[in-house]
């Protein structure tokens, strides 16, 4: 990652917190932009279900639903070098049915 987000500038440390509070320096109010953080991957999760994995291929697929995986579960992004879902084959992680 070329940029700071919240002072971390390497991507896997970066969090949904991290993401808040940029967006509060920017001069978002905390509950919108949380409101657009987990909005937007979300609709990143829905999209994914929807794509054709092997259209971008499965690795950039699983990296892309790992990350969002763990910043909605509320951890760190979590997928820097060689994150084990990028080596073994294996389904796409899905999210939970839309409520």
């Amino acid at each position: 990652m070329s940029l700071r987000i919240n002072s971390p500038a390497c991507q896997p440390s970066v969090t949904v917190d991290d993401l808040v509070t940029e967006g509060v320096s920017w001069g978002l109010d905390e509950r919108h932009a949380r409101h657009a953080v987990t909005g937007t991957l979300e609709e990143l999760a829905h999209s994914l279900e929807q794509a054709d994995a092997s259209a971008v291929g499965e690795e950039v697929a699983r990296y892309i639903g790992h990350g969002k995986r763990n910043l909605l579960d509320g951890k760190a992004a979590g997928i820097g070098g060689a994150h084990p879902s990028l080596a073994a084959p294996g389904p796409v992680p899905a999210m939970p049915p839309r409520s």
